[in-house]
This record gives structure tokens, sequence and C-alpha cells, in this order.
């Protein structure tokens, strides 16, 4: 055999093939079981078994399965094969065929007592035993439509031919060779052909899974490479042996097999036939009989058919009978229409679509599916499709056209074309980019401010994926978290990249996801873009496509810039002038009494005295007032240590009814199962005596002050105005009255420093900024509830505290005791040097001697050099990048006795 390497590497690939013999069709192919073992029997295995040996493969059967479940394993394409099966449009779904290499005529079997059956037509309205996955079946559905069968349906045609002995059926049609080898073989003596059907031969063929056209080739050539004398002793074998029966005289013992195609020859059966027509004298008048019949049942199902229908001389055209549903479709009356044709009755709205229909119907004898516009009575025009072809009745052929009315579905199209372009028109001139994909991540639609963004059009797009079409730069803008944590950790990750992470996460959660990035538009400039992705869920509700709507937001977040930077300016501007009165109002003051004593005038000294007081108190709110903004601004030096909420609160009730007097009541709300909190007791004691003093001022008729304690869990981040709150345990303090409240104005300016609805001198307006900064510095947070006349809610957060069992005191000073007065010497560090100098006189005035350094480099210089110094003296913040509490760590490591 001359096969092509292509055919031999599939036959290498593929050295096992699985045939499909789930059928018993005796003497052609068929399995015998012997010891319980399953064999392959018939004519069919004999070619089989040739084919194997020439193309080098083994063909194995599937056994112990009905021939239904075969053709559903070869739609599956779970068989490879079926060797020996009739072509069927129901087959050709998932089969390919060889040329047939077998074939058989049908014929009628009926009892010996049964009526008289010349043709297939003379089964009407009697009782037919019928395999249903033969194509015999097929074949009275597609050939005899109008013809009225009660089908007995049988698993095999041994239990065709059984049904049909018993009486159970009236006929069966079975394969003229099928049935000589099973009355040969099952013994039925009351059987014989009735009839032959003239549906011309059954043929056979070797039917391929449809996917592999190169295997039908294949077993093709090994069919034409087979022999005359090969095929002829198959032959010879299975059918010329069974043709002994003397029952059944009409049985031909020859096979003639032209061009190796075997073929039963039918001349005996055709001369029998002749022989019993001419013993039969009343056959032509029950064909008569069956014609009128027959033409009656046609009148009664054309009238009554649910289709528009025409039956029209097929020269001239001419009308000869329209039924009920063509005149209700078009409008005319019966009369109207019989004996002129479609023009003359005015039918047709394009002639020249009427001289194509003809002009079709001329070449191909039928036509099918033309579509046409026809104009009913009333003038309205309905859209058609016309199917047409030719028919005998009573000895003439006439031409039948069946008219289907379209009208309904042609405007349900063309409102959907309308529908269509509107959607696409509202897709397009939407000022989002928007696009539509697959589960695979490929394009199904985009719109023009998608091309436009990513410089492609839309067929460039639709079909591929990102990755296909866009350049690398564009791909990726921003580091993803996986990415992130390759760069970390240096682990190589595994991961799933059909799709990109945020629509995986569509197609997990099935619901929508909103995020804002980063996005380089085509022309490469890089663009803030608020994208929202959605599932698409069919019928059933599975997801079959991801939308994306993509809002290019870098204006508006250019223009939040701006705005959040011209609020900044002008909060620094109100605290730059609120810090500038308050200072210059102290500063007035301290220098005022100063002038006072320089120039003598208070010569007394109560009255120097008392000017030098005045400037002290002047000095000390001047000092006041520089902690109110180290606490804003979050650089105020804390204290942290492990506390109670609750034991803290408790211990401030005292303090808070003297502060707050009789017309506060104060109530607490104490949650006992709160964690402990690790926090500057002292700040958080002035936080809580703040937020009173202001519930006070807010209450100026007296009410109700609320303190509470309660646990709270974060179990995701929450993002704040500058900053994000982890994950975990906290304690949330709340102070509440029931005061006059805030309108919404100044609700959203209370945290801005300085800012006061009071009077002048009835506060700085730091106060709940100052609270806000302690918050924030203590890793925690503050939030502002109020209502007008429904008072107001201060919310404190605050992170529990880690290890609560060692709270040591913290580290303020390093030791508690003091030199005594005159004893020591004591290192000053401090950057101004006005204030260090200051400090160097009081320090001298109560007799200690003193060094001074202006930083803390300084210092540690001159500690290496000269360790006679008893007590460090130094402010908190200073320049050169180390403060006061760093240099006491490093000078406690230098010199573990220093104070």
């Amino acid at each position: 055999m001359a096969l092509t390497p292509e055919e031999r590497g599939f036959l290498r690939a593929h050295p096992v093939l699985r045939l499909g013999v789930g059928v018993a069709f005796p003497p052609f192919q068929y399995v015998e079981k012997k010891l319980g073992k399953p064999a392959f029997k018939g004519m069919v295995s004999d070619y089989v078994k040739l084919l194997s040996q020439r193309l080098g493969v083994r063909m194995e059967p599937v056994f112990d399965i009905p021939f239904k479940q075969a053709l559903a394993m070869g739609r599956a394409r779970e068989i490879d094969v079926f060797p020996a099966v009739a072509d069927t449009p129901e087959r050709r779904e998932f089969l390919i065929y060889t040329k047939p290499y077998l074939s058989y005529p049908l014929v009628i079997i009926t009892r010996d007592d049964s009526p008289f059956v010349g043709s297939v037509e003379d089964l009407h309205g009697k009782k037919v035993a019928i395999v249903k996955t033969l194509a015999t079946y097929s074949k009275f559905l597609n050939d005899q439509p109008g013809l009225a069968v009660d089908f007995q349906l049988e698993k095999d045609i041994p239990s065709v031919l059984t049904a049909v002995s018993l009486g159970k059926a009236d006929a069966c049609v079975v394969n003229l060779a099928v049935a000589s080898y099973l009355i040969n073989t099952l013994g039925f003596s009351n059987l014989h052909v009735a009839a032959p059907t003239f549906w011309g031969n059954n043929k056979l063929a070797m039917g391929v899974r449809n996917d592999w056209p190169l295997l039908a080739g294949i077993l093709q050539k090994g069919l034409d490479s087979l022999s005359v004398e090969e095929t002829s002793a198959i032959v010879q074998r299975w059918i010329s042996l069974r043709y002994e029966n003397p029952q059944i005289p009409w049985l031909v013992n020859r096979v003639v097999i032209p061009g190796g195609i075997a073929t039963i020859v039918i001349f005996a059966l055709v001369m029998w036939w002749n022989r019993r027509l001419r013993r039969e004298v009343t056959v032509r008048e029950r064909a008569e009989q069956a014609l009128r019949e027959s033409e009656e049942r046609f009148s009664k199902a054309f009238h009554a058919n649910p289709a528009a229908m025409v039956i029209s001389n097929i020269d001239d055209g001419k009308i000869f009978d329209v039924n009920d549903r063509w005149i209700s479709l078009m409008g005319f009356a019966r009369e109207e229409a019989i004996g002129k044709t479609a023009v003359e009755v005015g039918g047709w709205v394009d002639i020249e679509r009427r001289a194509k229909f003809v002009e079709k119907l001329k070449a191909e004898g039928t036509v099918f599916d033309f579509e046409a516009d026809l104009r009913a009575k009333n003038k309205k025009v309905k859209a058609a499709v016309l199917s047409a072809e030719t028919i005998e009745i009573g000895g003439e052929k006439v031409l039948l056209v069946v008219v289907s009315d379209i009208t309904e579905r042609k405007e349900m199209e063309r409102a959907l074309r309308e529908s269509e372009s509107r959607l696409r028109a509202v897709f397009d001139n939407t000022p989002v980019c928007l696009n539509l994909k697959d589960l695979e991540g490929r394009y199904l639609l985009v719109n023009k401010p998608y091309e436009e963004w990513f410089g492609r059009s839309a067929e460039e797009v639709i079909g591929k994926k990102a990755s296909e079409f866009l350049p690398d730069n564009m791909e990726v803008e921003t580091f993803t978290d996986t990415e992130r944590r390759v760069l970390e950790s240096g682990e190589v990750l595994e991961l799933d990249v059909t799709i990109p992470r945020a629509e995986r996460e569509v197609l997990e959660k099935g619901e929508p996801l909103k995020k804002e990035g980063k996005s380089l538009r085509y022309d490469g400039t890089l663009h803030d873009r608020y994208l929202i992705k959605f599932p698409v869920k069919s019928e059933d509700g599975s997801i079959n496509a991801i939308g994306t709507v993509a809002v290019d937001v870098t204006e508006r977040k250019s223009m939040e810039r701006q705005l959040h930077h011209a609020q900044k300016m002008e909060a620094v501007g109100q605290l730059t002038g609120g810090i500038a009165h308050d200072f210059n109002n102290h500063l007035q003051v301290i220098q005022g009494n100063l002038e006072l004593v320089m120039d003598g005038s208070e010569g007394d000294g109560n009255r120097i005295r008392q000017c030098v007081n005045r400037a002290l108190v002047a000095s000390q709110r001047g000092g006041k007032l520089t902690q109110q903004l180290l606490a804003f601004s979050r650089k105020q030096t804390l204290y942290p240590e492990p506390t109670d909420a609750n034991q803290l609160v408790e211990g401030m009730l005292d303090i808070l009814v003297r502060t707050l007097g009789e017309e506060i009541e104060i109530k607490t709300d104490l949650k006992e199962e709160i964690d402990p909190i690790t926090i500057d007791r002292n700040g958080l004691e002035n936080a809580i005596l703040n937020l009173a003093v202001n519930a006070k001022n807010a209450m100026p008729n007296g009410g109700r002050l609320t303190i509470g304690c309660a646990p709270k869990v974060l179990a995701d981040e929450r993002v704040t105005e500058d900053g994000v709150l982890p994950v975990g345990r906290y304690v949330e303090m709340s102070v509440t009255d029931t005061g006059q409240g805030m309108p919404p104005e100044v609700l959203a300016r209370a945290l801005e420093p300085f800012f006061t609805t009071r009077e002048v001198g009835e506060g700085s307006g730091l106060g709940l900024s100052m609270v806000y900064g302690f918050a924030r510095q203590s890793d925690g947070h503050m939030t502002l509830e109020s209502e007008v006349d429904a008072g107001t809610t201060v919310r404190i957060l605050i992170p529990a505290a880690r290890q609560v069992d060692t709270p040591a005191a913290a580290e303020k000073t390093g030791k508690e005791s003091t030199p005594g007065a005159g004893s020591g010497t004591v290192l000053v560090v401090e950057d101004d040097p006005d204030v260090r100098q200051s400090a160097v006189m009081v320090l001298k005035a109560h007799g200690y001697n003193t060094r001074e350094a202006e930083d803390a480099f300084a210092a540690l210089e001159m500690l290496r050099e000269d360790d006679n110094v008893d007590v460090l003296f130094s402010d908190v913040v200073m320049p050169k990048g180390m403060n006061g509490l760093e240099l006491a760590r490093e000078v406690t490591e230098l010199h573990p006795g220093l104070r």
C-alpha cells in the first residue's frame, strides 16, 4: 500500500483503533460468545482482519454495549471507527465515511397468513416492527413522511422477526441477506418476503470520527487494495452457505462484486415478484383504491396544514389550489387566486426576485429557503421564505410551494439591529473605556475610547489577549503584590497568568471589583484610572465573560491634589497667624514687665517681684502653647507604658467632677473585657480632660457627659485620612455629650489648628487638633460624630498592648535622684545659645559647675575627652540627626554612672 509519511506517522501514533460493533447484524456483523468470551464475527469481521494485517494496527471491538450507546460513545470520540454503518444526517454530525463497500436490498417481511402487501404504502395503518437505531427507521421518517405507521420498537433484528412471527407486529422491513440468514438460522417457518421496497440498496461504509480525516483516507486506501478474490471469498463464506433453505426458494446464492463492492443480486427476487403479481389479479384495483385514499389524505393534510401552501401548473404557473393558511396570510379569497398566476394576483413585490426564483427552480428542480417579499390584498408587505418541489397528483406533475411567514421574525431582527445600533452609539460615545473579554482573556468587544487609549483599532484587538498586541512597557505599569513578594523574598512563585489577577478575582467571587491604579496611554503618558471589573452571566448563572469600565481620573486627581494643597496652605496660614498672635501677646507681657524692671521705675522689691512674676506667667503660657503645638504636630515627647484604660478613667472622675461642676452629670460605660493599652498616661489624661472641657462648653445649661471604653477588633485594614490602621485588637475610648452639636460645615473644620467658634480669649482652637495629634502619635486614630441638637461623640481608637507582663517605668531621666545643691558638674546641651546661657545661669546660681555643648555630637566628644560630668541636662529636639533621648542612650552606654 502506498501511504504518505504523514499517514504512516498517524498509524504509528495510533497503533490501536477502537471499533463500534454494538449492533447484531448477521451475516454482516455480530458478536458470538464462547465460554463467556466475546468474538467479532461476520463479513465485516473478515474485512477488518484483512485491513488490520495490511495497515499494521490492531482494531479492537468495544463489546457488550448496545448500538445506541456505541453511537453516543462515537459522538464523544470514545470510539474511533464503526466498521459497517449506513450514512444518515444524524451520524454526519460526528462521522466521516469511506466509500460504501457492502450493499443490500431492503424487503418487506410478513407472515404467511397476512393480508396482501404490495409496497411500502400498503403498510399505512399497520404495526411495523423496527430497530430505531438502524437506517431503516430514518428512511421511514424521511422518505415516507405522510405514512401513518405504528412502530413496534425492538432492540435488534432477531427480535423484529420474532415480533412478526408471533403476531405482535404486522410486518418488518429488513435487508434480504440478513432476513435469509436469520430465518434459516432461527427457523421462522411462517415468514415470507411480501414485497421489495424499491428504496434502493442500503449501503454500508466505514464511519470514522470526524476529527481524524486522515484515518478515513487510510482505510479507503486499504479497502481499495483488497483484491476481487479476497472479497469474493468473504462473501462466499457468509452468504452462499446460508441459501440452502428449501422453504425460501427465492433466495439467491450468488454474489457479484463489480469494482470491489459486494452487491447481492436481486434478479431472482424481481422474477419471483413478477410471477406473484400475475397471480394477484386484484393488485391494480387495490393500488387504485390506495391512490384515491392517498390523494384524499394529501388533500386533508394540504388544507389543514399550518404552513401556507400553493399548488400551481409547472408550465404556465397558474394556481390550481391554495390552502386556508395561504388565504389567511394573503387576504385573497380562493376564487380570486385559482386560475391566475402569482404575478396576476399581485403577490410578488419584486418581479426580478420572482424571476430568480423561477430560474433556480428550473435549474435545480427544487427550491428551499428562498426569501422574498409578498404583497397581501390589503397592500401590506409580508416577508416570506418559499420552498418548492414537484409532486404528482392524479398522475399529473404539479408544483407545490410552501410559504412561511417570517414578517415577525424580520421585525424582531430589525428591532434588534436598531437596538444594537443605539447601544453601540452609547457604547462608543461614552467617555470611558469599555471592553468585554472571554474567560481566557481574549477581547470580545471594545469601544472607541478604548481604541483611542491604546492606539489600536477594534480589528487589531478582537480575539486577542492584551499581551499579544500591547507593547512590553504597557503590559505592566506598576508592581503587583505578587511581584513585590518575589522581590522581597527572592523566591520563585508559580502563577496562573491566563488572565490578570483582578479578572481572576472576579471569576472566583462572581462579584464586581473596584480599584484605582496607574496606567500608561499609548503615547507614553502615565494616567490615574478607576477600574470596575464585573462578571457577565448566562441564564443559568454561570459566568461567560468579564467586562471592564475604565475611567481616566487623572484630571480629578490633579484637582484633588491642588485642593488639598490649598486647604493645607490655608491651615498653615491660620496656624501661623494664631501662633504669631498668641506668642506676640505673651512676649508683650514679658517685654513690658522687663522694661519696667530695667528702667528702674519699679524700685520697690515687691513691685519688681510682681513684674518678674507676670513675665514668668506669660512665659509659662508660651510654654503651654508650645506643648499644644508639639502635640498637634505629633512631635511631643511621649512616655508610653502599659495602661488599663478603665482604671485611668475611674481615677479621673474626681478631677472631672471638680472641673465640670454640678451642672454636668458624668456617667461611665466601661466594658470589663478590654485589653491593656500602651500609651502615655499623662497625655491620655490631658486628652480626656480637654475633651471634657470642650463638652462642658457645648452644654452651657448643663447636660450629661458619658465616657466609655470598649474592645474593638479590626478584621481589615482601615484607611484613614493620613495613614492606615492595621488589622488587630484595639480599645475604643469615647466621650459623648448631650450638647448643642455641630453643623456639617463646622464639623468639617473642627480638627483644624486654631479653628474655634468661641469668642476671642475663650480658647486657642488647638484642643481637638492636639487630641487628634496625640492619638495619631500613639499609633491610633480619632473620629468626630456630631449633629445639631444631638450632641457630639469623640472616639479615640488605641492599639491593644503587645506585652503587659513587665510594666516597667518609662525612661524619663535615667535615675530619679538628683545631686545636692552646689554638688557636681552638669553638662548642658542646647542648640539655642540664649536658652543654653539661661540654663547655665540658673544652675550656677544653685551652686552647680557647668559645661556647655551646642549639639549631641559636641556633647559626646566632650564626654570622651573628659568624663568628669555628673549630670546630663539636654534639650529633646536638636539638629544634626540626634535628639536628646538618643543622646541619653549613647551617654548611658559610655558612662553608666552618669545621671
